[in-house]
Formats: C-alpha cells, sequence, structure tokens
C-alpha cells in the first residue's frame, strides 16, 4: 500500500504605504520565503507550505516592521510603515510590532535614567501615567488609534517631552530609547538645559 503527502502551496500578498503612498523596494521577509513591492507597493509570497508566518518588513529610513501569526492564503490589509526622523543618517531605527487581528494599539519604550521614571502619556481625551521598571521600561496598552505625546520625568533629570507617537489599530509602537539630560548643580532650570541639535546627514 502506497501512501501520498501532498500539500497546497499557499501565498500571502498585501501593499505597503507610507502616508498613503505605495512603497516600492520594501522587503518582507518571512521564515520560508522573502519578496520585495513593486512600483505600486504590493508584494506577494509564493508557494509556501500552510502554516502560520512571522513576517519581517524593512526599509531605509523607515522603522521595521514586524507582523507575527499571518496566517497562509491571507491578503492583508494595507500595510503603513512609519518614516523614521529620528535615526535618517545611518543609526539603528525602533520597531513596530503589528499582532493581528487587535483593535487597539500600544506604546512601548525605555528611558535612560535609572528605573521609577514616571511617564505621562496625553492623546485626545486621553491622559495616563506610569513608572518605567528596573531596565527603564515601560508600556501602554490598549489604546485608540491616534498620536500622542510621552513626557519622562525622573528625580535629578530635566524632563523630556517626545510629541507625534502613532498607534495604528493593532500595532505596538517600539520607540528608540529616549535619554533624560542630568541637571547640573545649579538645579533643573530650563534655561541651563543643552539644546540638542540632530545631526545632519552629510
Amino acid at each position: 500500500m502506497f501512501f501520498f503527502c501532498l500539500f497546497l502551496a499557499a501565498d500571502i500578498t498585501g501593499s505597503v504605504l507610507s502616508e498613503n503612498k505605495p512603497q516600492p523596494g520594501v522587503q518582507v521577509v518571512t521564515e520560508k520565503g522573502s519578496a520585495t513591492t513593486d512600483a505600486s507597493g504590493a508584494f506577494r509570497l509564493s508557494n509556501l507550505p500552510p502554516g502560520k508566518y512571522t513576517l519581517n518588513i524593512y526599509s531605509k529610513n523607515f522603522y521595521d516592521l514586524q507582523i507575527k501569526d499571518v496566517e497562509d492564503n491571507k491578503n492583508l490589509p494595507p500595510i503603513n510603515i512609519t518614516r523614521d526622523l529620528i535615526f535618517e543618517c545611518g543609526d539603528s531605527p525602533g520597531r513596530l510590532q503589528y499582532y493581528l487581528p487587535n483593535e487597539k494599539g500600544a506604546i512601548t519604550g525605555t528611558i535612560i535614567s535609572g528605573p521609577n521614571a514616571t511617564i505621562i502619556l496625553k492623546g485626545k481625551d486621553l491622559i495616563r501615567s506610569t513608572r518605567t521598571n528596573s531596565q527603564g521600561h515601560f508600556s501602554f496598552h490598549g489604546l485608540p488609534p491616534g498620536t500622542y505625546t510621552i513626557t519622562a520625568q525622573a528625580p535629578g533629570f530635566f524632563p523630556e517631552e517626545q510629541p507625534g507617537l502613532t498607534v495604528q489599530p493593532g500595532y505596538e509602537s517600539v520607540y528608540p530609547p529616549l535619554t533624560l539630560e542630568a541637571c547640573p548643580e545649579a538645579g533643573c532650570r530650563p534655561d541651563l538645559k543643552t539644546i540638542r541639535v540632530l545631526p545632519t546627514c552629510a
């Protein structure tokens, strides 16, 4: 008696956008293959064995994106990637993680100043606060889509504000570490704070 093992190859298709504009040349990588978006921002991963996959999406000057638990033969909704305005000169960007099919989002980050920094999150009709853990990490979950501002405060450090943090449905936005500047002996007067200038790309 003979037995035959047969599986039907699967495809995963989708498109990559930024600010509602197609993004060509974006790499979409999974455990069993990879693809690059075309001029219309579309991609197709073909001949995949049945199962669930994690997609890793990379594009220069954009935050990395990771999509978990994507089923085979899935036509994904448009995937939006966010331009990295902080690390456009070649430094390693932050990461956005996308969990299907979660409807709300989250913000996660790290404050470099030690533990127990106070983090205040402000959005439209929403204010939350939390403290960093022993590694300086913090997170806010169950956030409605929108744009948020975080303010980080810690004794002996100047407070730091980071506006323009975007939350999309199903995304956990993991932002690069935020470094607080230590106050001088004269105290934490705002006029004593160093003016930071972002490097320009050559």
